[in-house]
């Protein structure tokens, strides 16, 4: 990939708006995508061109409630890892002087409010009653993102709390929708809940990309991550009755479990017998994109196809743009 300051084809125009794009991790914003379309299709009716019609407005400003909030979190978590950067990774945006410190900044405050903004057009009237419960998540994640960035990130919570972030960002794809077909239920928590460990386990992974020659944190990462596809695999036995009913059995959804747990656990095996940055940044990239395959999943098994192809189409953009743009 090219480097942020180089120039293309003999123009002496810096290619700025790659750094932006680097800066922002814009290929993994489409997980955020996913986690939040996962979350609304669990407590909505199954998707039709008519129901996304009638309420595709809540839906839209879900989404860019989570793609701006988890943007957002990007931008400051450079912002905030700039010093250190300037040492383990002088080429990121921040330290290799593309970008300054203070527009940095600028963006990350507008991103903010921008994806707060959206969640209050999410709202809608409940049961007769307004419902600010999009707001109310989309601050509390707001919160969550700013604490880990600035304070948590180095500590020993820190993967608890990147896990709590992207529980919290299902729960904000479930906010505008639930009542409508299904209140949430133990096995809505345990969808989201699930998705937070195995981000957990993932974050747990990454820390060892710039140490490395050490399995011990790849070797517990990965340990976390398949306890959240456990979690995963049992949801749908704290579903209500009505929901379970249209669930296909459940050999199924662990068969499929596995085939998705396949390819992290290879890579994961690399990682255990040559434990390299570079093995490690492969095992995380791969593990950020399964996540749109397990939303996509999910939302097959709750709520029918157009809702599962609709979030697996996501992986296309994600892919394409990671190979351009690392995700790490």
């Amino acid at each position: 990939m090219p480097d942020p300051s180089q120039l293309v084809g003999g123009n002496p125009t810096p290619v700025r708006w790659l750094a932006w794009l680097r800066l922002c991790r814009i290929g993994n914003v489409f997980t955020a995508f996913a986690d939040v379309m996962m979350g609304y299709a669990a407590v909505s009716g199954r998707w039709t061109f008519t129901e996304l019609q009638r309420h595709g407005a809540e839906l839209a400003g879900l989404l860019v409630a989570s793609g701006a909030i988890y943007t957002a979190g990007m931008v400051w978590n450079d912002w905030f890892d700039q010093e250190r950067d300037r040492v383990e990774r002088p080429e990121r945006p921040i330290p290799s002087g593309a970008i300054s410190p203070q527009s940095a900044g600028r963006l990350g405050v507008v991103l903010l409010l921008v994806g707060n903004g959206a969640a209050l057009v999410a709202c809608r009237p409940l049961a007769g009653n307004s419902t600010w419960l999009p707001l109310a998540i989309s601050s509390i994640l707001t919160i969550l993102v700013l604490t880990y960035d600035g304070w948590l990130k180095a500590t020993v919570v820190g993967p608890v709390a990147m896990g709590a972030c992207r529980t919290v960002n299902v729960l904000l794809g479930m906010s505008a929708a639930i009542g409508r077909v299904a209140n949430w239920s133990a096995g809505h928590w345990a969808i989201a809940g699930g998705i937070g460990v195995y981000v957990a386990g993932i974050t747990v992974v990454a820390r060892s990309e710039v140490a490395g020659g050490k399995r011990g944190g790849p070797a517990g990462g990965l340990a976390i991550m398949m306890l959240g596809l456990g979690l995963l695999g049992c949801f749908h036995r704290w579903l209500p009755e009505s929901i379970r009913e249209r669930i296909p059995q459940e050999w199924a959804w662990w068969g499929l479990l596995a085939l998705i747990a396949f390819p992290i656990l290879r890579r994961g095996i690399d990682v255990l017998l040559e434990p390299s940055p570079d093995r490690v940044r492969l095992l995380v990239g791969l593990s950020i994109l399964t996540l749109i395959v397990l939303d996509a999943s999910i939302a097959l098994f709750l709520n029918g196809r157009l809702a599962g192809l609709a979030i697996l189409a996501l992986l296309v953009p994600a892919v394409v743009i990671t190979r351009r743009i690392p995700p790490t």
